[in-house]
């Protein structure tokens, strides 16, 4: 009697734990982030809004490449959460860059946080008129 009591309890027991794993969602997309270095360009470049389909609205930005890139590309000058660009430099950084699950409709995959910069050097004449 004692070990149909004991059968029946482990079975609940073990009924109960796999029902409860069952419910846990691991396929849940998550963000992936890495740290990377980063370079800025002293120069800055034009970038065009999403819904500027005929490019009518230029939008001033700056330009970056990650390691082992060849080509910089742009980005908006608020692109990079806690970096404060400056004309006229060139920056070497360490970011972390997150690959989201789940991004916006309207932006992009990636967001950058800085975790420090590098090295900053002035290009060009300080005293050239802009």
């Amino acid at each position: 009697m004692r070990t149909k009591i004991y059968l029946r309890t482990l079975l609940i027991a073990f009924v109960t734990i796999l029902g409860l794993t069952a419910c846990m969602n691991e396929d849940e997309p998550k963000d992936i982030t890495k740290e990377v270095t980063m370079y800025v360009s002293s120069e800055t470049g034009i970038m065009y809004d999403l819904f500027d389909s005929e490019g009518e609205f230029p939008i001033e930005c700056m330009l970056v490449k990650e390691q082992g890139e060849d080509e910089y590309r742009p980005l908006a000058f608020c692109g990079i959460q806690g970096f404060e660009y400056e004309k006229g430099y060139e920056y070497d950084l360490r970011v972390n860059k997150t690959t989201l699950a789940n991004p916006p409709a309207d932006g992009s995959i990636y967001k950058y946080q800085l975790v420090r910069v590098v090295e900053k050097r002035q290009v060009g004449n300080p005293n050239e008129a802009e």
